[in-house]
């Protein structure tokens, strides 16, 4: 996980809005992907930890889209 946190910021700056999001889109599709409810959610809370993501609602928002295939297939 930590090598596509990685791969998913390098470049960019997260004190830079454009760039989190970029970098955030770039790696919800790999948390889509795991199968295992519980992985995908430690993975996700990780990964929100490590994006500094705090606000409860966008949260949510981001942990359904990782629940939505269309969403998922969307982005690809």
């Amino acid at each position: 996980m930590r090598f596509a946190l990685d791969a998913a910021v390098k470049g960019r700056k997260l004190n830079n809005a454009k760039q989190k999001a970029e970098a955030i889109e770039d790696f919800l599709p790999i948390v889509a992907a795991i199968r295992n409810n519980i992985q995908k959610r430690e993975t996700f809370d990780q990964a929100m930890e490590f994006f500094h993501v705090e606000d409860t609602g966008l949260k949510r928002d981001l942990w359904n889209s990782v629940n939505d295939t269309r969403a998922v297939r969307r982005r690809r």
